[in-house]
């Protein structure tokens, strides 16, 4: 079992005056044996992750004065963006700051059986999962994306000794891994951002 937070992490330059959240709780477990004594084994785990975490976001905007002089098609999508940032050297832009969270929420297992068939043949199946969902902001304008991943992999292998000094074995397996990512973007009123 691990667990962390932020009441034992250093304040962040970007912080300010009090420290992003942290939350980060990981744990586990597995069994294995026997089955059937010297025949048939079996192994399971399982792990889970979760975490949610505070960031910094920093980023330029379009200032006070960039936005009277901005031309009418574009003035609509202003709304986009936050105001009343710091001022910068260049007067067409200001800098904001935003937190926001990130979070994470993972699930592995695996399970894998073992059957020894014979003194000279010998079979295992094994199969592994890990499936996680992130959802990470972009920007200060309250963008974010979610990203579910799926990665999963079986094998079946049997193995036959043929002699001391030589082996057969035979190996079928499967890879996969589903990824899908998707983006949001706040509502801006009178834009179809879609």
């Amino acid at each position: 079992v691990v667990m962390r937070n932020d009441a034992l992490d250093a304040r962040n330059f970007f912080d300010g005056t009090t420290r992003t959240p942290l939350r980060l709780n990981q744990y586990g477990a597995s069994a294995g044996g026997a089955i059937k004594k010297n025949k048939l084994f079996y192994f399971l785990s399982n792990e889970t992750l979760r975490q949610r975490a505070g960031v910094n976001l920093i980023a330029t905007v379009p200032s006070a004065a960039a936005r009277a002089r901005a031309v009418d098609s574009i003035k609509p999508l202003l709304a986009g963006y936050p105001t009343g940032g710091t001022p910068t050297s260049n007067p067409d832009l200001d800098l904001v700051s935003r937190r926001a969270a990130n979070t994470i929420d993972e699930y592995f297992g695996s399970a894998r059986i073992d059957y020894n068939i014979d003194d000279k043949t010998m079979l295992y199946v094994r199969y592994n999962r890990d499936q996680g969902y992130l959802q990470s902001p972009l920007d200060v304008s309250g963008s974010y994306q979610n990203i579910t991943a799926v990665p999963q992999n079986a094998v079946i292998n049997l193995q036959r000794a043929i002699t001391p000094s030589m082996m057969n074995e035979f190996k079928v397996g499967f890879n996969g891994a589903k990824t899908r990512i998707s983006g949001y973007a706040p509502a801006i009123p009178g834009v179809d951002t879609s």
